[in-house]
């Protein structure tokens, strides 16, 4: 492949070349997947290898978003679906029923009373733990169907929502609960 195909290739963050090269960024010293959600560099300031180990001996550390030197096929190689099976294998067993969460908030789970203290799901969460959700300024929760009515109270009650959008039922619904 030419200089350019690989550049189109992490300018698209084709996620199809991943393990047929690595981009080394000289601004930065780390080495990332062709898929690598970070922000594409300047032509000027990117080295291709053709694994990670060579990226790595020419002095350069591996991405912590992307995990370059992650074995193909391992959990780590797609994050993504990696978590998103992860859920669905609680879901299946019945832990997010067992431990009566209603609702997540920055893939931190929650209960209908704002604990979040679930080991057993929130241990990888990957966003920021609730404290710091909380000391966003304003946190918006759009809201548009009954059945989110446990989530909402489970939100409000941990402190998680300052600004709320709802459809009108559902606001005389949670406010006839409240009262």
């Amino acid at each position: 492949m030419t200089f350019d195909e690989r550049y189109r290739a992490i300018d698209a963050r084709d996620a199809r070349f991943d393990g047929q090269f690595v981009t080394a960024v000289h601004t930065t010293g780390i080495y990332c997947r062709p898929s690598c959600p970070a922000r594409t560099p300047r032509p000027e300031n990117v080295t291709f290898y053709p694994t990670s180990a060579a990226a790595h001996e020419a002095g350069y550390r591996a991405c912590k978003r992307c995990l370059p030197e992650a074995a193909p096929g391992s959990p780590e190689w797609d994050l993504r679906g990696d978590v998103a099976g992860r859920a669905m294998r609680l879901i299946a067993d019945g832990v997010i029923e067992r431990e009566g969460v209603v609702g997540d908030c920055a893939t931190v789970f929650y209960r209908a009373d704002g604990s979040s203290d679930i080991p057993e799901l929130n241990a990888r969460s990957s966003g920021p733990d609730l404290d710091t959700v909380r000391r966003i300024p304003r946190r918006f929760c759009v809201v548009s169907s009954l059945s989110k009515l446990d989530g909402l109270r489970g939100a409000l009650a941990a402190d998680l929502v300052t600004e709320l959008v709802v459809e009108e039922s559902l606001a005389r619904r949670l406010l006839s609960v409240t009262r």
